[in-house]
């Protein structure tokens, strides 16, 4: 059976629930975060993240003035460590394109890395379902401004002739998006389990500078990175209920 037919019959069902009062709601959820994409791609300096799995934190809420549509709104945060070695050796390599190590000797290499956080402010349409007296499934479609701030990056390159030494830490505001579905199991009249799965997306700039403290090595020039943040993010946690 093709894609199609499966999201229809998805939808019907949702479609023929009985029509039951919703639950305004605000929750607090902590989960997993899964890069994906070129955010985690090792092998491409400008554009990719070397980015491992990470955590995300959400305080969510929902409003609904009707039945089934509402007003979703979220703030989250997530952070993922970086593969260091590999984001290393690109570096090493982006560097010794740009300056001749030959006439030096004894060129050692040391090297530090931050974290890639990002910090969303999102709002938009929440699609809900009272699936049974204490089940409910929602479904959301988010966008706003994200915080996106890129892993701060040193690295030394010490020589019998002095050291070059790069630092990047560099941090902006850019437009993402978040959409997903989840569900609410009240546990009693103000308290509910609540799941998620949410896939996020932004795409972010940044500038690494280099500077070498010694001229025989000649100039470094900047390198702009353009990079798409994406993410699959799976958070479980509590919800505070709110109405009938």
């Amino acid at each position: 059976m093709t894609g199609r037919p499966i999201l229809f019959l998805l939808l019907l069902a949702v479609a023929i629930l009985p029509v039951r009062s919703q639950q305004n709601f605000s929750s607090f959820s902590f989960g997993g975060s899964l890069p994906l994409g070129d955010f985690r791609g090792m092998n491409e300096l400008p554009i990719q993240g070397f980015a491992r799995p990470g955590t995300s934190i959400k305080f969510d809420g929902g409003y609904f003035p009707g039945s089934y549509l509402g007003i979703g709104a979220s703030f989250s945060f997530s952070s993922h460590t970086v593969d260091a070695d590999s984001l290393f050796s690109q570096i090493v390599r982006y560097v010794k394109q740009n300056v001749d190590f030959s006439a030096l000797e004894g060129t050692e290499f040391d090297h530090e890395t931050g974290f890639w956080n990002a910090i969303s402010l999102f709002l938009g349409p929440l699609y809900s379902v009272r699936a049974s007296q204490r089940l409910y499934l929602d479904f959301r479609v988010l966008a706003g401004p994200t915080v996106v701030r890129v892993p701060e990056q040193t690295l030394r390159f010490s020589t019998g002739g002095g050291q070059v030494y790069t630092r990047i830490q560099d941090e902006g505001i850019f437009f993402g998006t978040t959409g997903g579905a989840g569900f609410r199991y009240r546990i009693n009249e103000r308290v509910a389990l609540k799941g998620g799965l949410d896939f996020f997306r932004v795409s972010s700039r940044s500038t690494a500078r280099y500077e070498a403290f010694f001229e025989v090595l000649g100039a470094i020039p900047d390198l702009e990175r353009k990079m798409t943040l994406q993410t699959l993010d799976f958070s479980l946690g509590l919800a505070y209920l709110l109405g009938s």
